[in-house]
């Protein structure tokens, strides 16, 4: 192994080494590929899980002509799975993947495996790597998928106790103490948008920790090096303060906005419990919500909608140059604004498509309409902005966790009887299905409510909808 990795257990036995070294474990992409990796996992995984020293990574991407703190293998091989999404496809083919599927899937089984023999004796380089693995979304049937990873995740940081304040453990230095806040809040977004993408009850509610908030003290700001030139090339926002703040900002108003998944979904929703063992599903709520709950929901998001900061407001329609620092925080605003509009959907679409017979009152059902008509169609205008300048394909997966239920809401207005709804309904179908057959080449999630919608659409007997 490299010197910038850390030498592995010496209880592993010589029998699972020659394992791990036969399915590709110990594999170390070369500088080129490795660098690029980095670069893509700084720009667009960093941003919106800051679960690593950013010090670290830029270290390693120098790679074996300095000797920094050896990192956990583990931790990298998943690193590395996470920025496989994202990287220009021409360096993975170079590299010999026939495609980005191949790349993830190999990269992911390449730290799923060092996991499996527990190589790795560090509790917090596993849970950073495990979170890392909860973006793996393979097919919903199998076993260990997202939720999977998620689970052993929170079962670690339990373990960790991370749902403490770190600023009351008095041993550890400053920097190790926002390292595990930052940690922590990793964990909670990721558990909220998970269950807001599966439709699953939240694992973690907000009076189960007394973490704070995170604050801009609780990020690392940019390291002015020629290093970083060097070593990741035009990653020029890593030495912005303007942009570094910017990234971080963004990232604490998305913590924000997770606080209120939970309320969203505890309020509409409740689990069916589904035979043979399966996990809960949440459904929309037979009886009748009071209509104060849903009102609160509403105005808690109107005002973080309010509050957030001018430079990490998504700006409409905007455009930026390839390879500008501008162009990262572009991605970023848009998702969250994509992500914000989603939680709106989920908050008012039951009202809107009831599933008994309850009688909801006309102002509450006018609301739903018009919150779930305009954030439908903001999401797509937002998803088709990133697509017309060819960045959609920076999206996560919680890309595709904002854009289905927004298509969904164009295909059930397709069979409106106002034709101008219909024809407004059809383009933005289209334009999110477009979108959606892009993150198809890198995400199992997408491909599956792909097939899901066009299902519907065979089902609805809807015409028109060639592309």
């Amino acid at each position: 192994l490299p010197s910038f990795i850390r030498s592995l257990p010496s209880r592993i036995p010589e029998d699972d080494l020659n394992y791990l070294r036969m399915k590709g474990s110990l594999k170390i992409p070369d500088k080129l590929l490795r660098r690029e990796l980095l670069r893509c996992f700084i720009q667009f995984v960093y941003g919106y899980l800051p679960l690593v020293r950013l010090s670290d990574l830029l270290r390693i991407a120098e790679g074996d002509d300095i000797s920094p703190e050896p990192i956990s293998l583990l931790m990298f091989q998943s690193i590395m799975f996470a920025a496989a999404a994202f990287i220009d496809l021409k360096y993975l083919e170079q590299a010999g993947f026939q495609n980005r599927k191949d790349a993830r899937e190999t990269f992911f089984e390449r730290a799923k495996l060092l996991y499996d023999f527990d190589c790795e004796p560090n509790q917090i380089s596993c849970m950073q790597a495990l979170l890392l693995m909860t973006y793996w979304n393979d097919t919903p049937d199998k076993e260990k998928d997202t939720w999977h990873w998620m689970s052993m995740s929170l079962s670690l940081a339990g373990t960790l106790g991370l749902r403490r304040n770190p600023e009351e453990l008095n041993h550890i230095t400053t920097e190790e103490q926002r390292l595990r806040k930052r940690l922590w809040w990793s964990c909670f977004m990721r558990d909220q948008l998970i269950a807001l993408g599966m439709r699953r009850p939240t694992r973690i509610k907000t009076e189960d920790f007394d973490v704070p908030m995170l604050t801009l003290e609780d990020f690392e700001m940019p390291l002015q090096t020629a290093a970083i030139a060097r070593a990741l090339g035009p990653c020029s926002f890593l030495q912005s303060s303007r942009h570094m703040a910017q990234i971080s900002r963004l990232c604490i108003e998305k913590a924000k906005l997770c606080l209120l998944v939970g309320r969203v979904l505890d309020t509409q929703y409740s689990p069916r419990h589904l035979v043979n063992g399966q996990l809960a599903r949440l459904v929309p709520k037979t009886d009748v919500t009071e209509t104060c709950e849903i009102l609160q929901c509403d105005q808690e998001l109107q005002r973080w909608i309010d509050q957030v900061p001018d430079d990490v407001r998504y700006p409409n329609h905007a455009t930026v140059s390839a390879g500008s620092a501008e162009l990262v925080t572009f991605v970023h605003r848009a998702l969250l604004k994509m992500i914000y509009l989603a939680i709106s959907i989920t908050l008012h679409r039951p009202q809107l498509v009831p599933t008994s017979p309850q009688t909801i009152a006309p102002g509450t059902q006018y609301l739903a309409r018009s919150r779930v008509v305009d954030a439908a169609a903001e999401v797509i205008n937002v998803a088709n902005d990133l697509h017309e300048q060819n960045l959609s394909r920076f999206l996560p997966t919680s890309g595709v966790t904002a854009l289905v239920p927004a298509i969904a809401i164009h295909l059930l207005y397709l069979k409106s009887s106002k034709g101008t709804t219909r024809e407004a309904s059809l383009r933005r179908f289209k334009q999110g299905m477009h979108v959606l057959k892009r993150l198809r080449e890198m995400y199992i999630s997408a491909e599956v409510a792909n097939e899901f919608l066009d299902a519907a659409v065979q089902k609805a007997q809807i015409p028109m909808l060639d592309p």
